[in-house]
């Protein structure tokens, strides 16, 4: 079987995020996969700064 998406997206790391969102906010319906089933139990927001943090918020 094969299934046809508009986006696919690998990776759930803060980029693969923001071109989710970024994608939904124009009306395309990506689909994001990651490899890991969870969520980490560490921390991983090394990477946000307040630009990263304002633009997640705007969306």
């Amino acid at each position: 079987m094969i299934t046809r998406v508009p986006v696919l997206i690998t990776g759930g790391g803060i980029a693969g995020l923001t071109a989710a969102l970024l994608l939904r906010r124009e009306g395309v319906y990506p689909v994001l996969v990651e490899k890991h089933a969870g969520v980490s139990p560490q921390p991983k927001a090394r990477r946000f700064n307040p630009r990263s943090t304002e633009v997640f918020r705007l969306l």
